[in-house]
């Protein structure tokens, strides 16, 4: 994979996890708010697999006749 390739697809990814972590802050008081981070963290991480097996799958759609 060329770097003019990836270099775009990593700030992408990084953008997405910047933006995912901002969207998905809380808007909450101190109560419960344990509760809501481990939610934000999983959310993220499953929005972000998600987001991994999408590029994957338009890569694989790409590279193959």
């Amino acid at each position: 994979m060329n770097k003019n390739f990836a270099e775009p697809v990593s700030g992408f990814i990084k953008n997405g996890i910047r933006w995912l972590y901002l969207r998905q802050t809380p808007k909450a008081n101190s109560y419960g708010q344990n509760i809501s981070q481990i939610q934000i963290i999983s959310n993220m991480i499953a929005t972000f697999l998600e987001i991994c097996l999408n590029i994957v799958k338009v890569l694989l759609n790409t590279f193959t006749i």
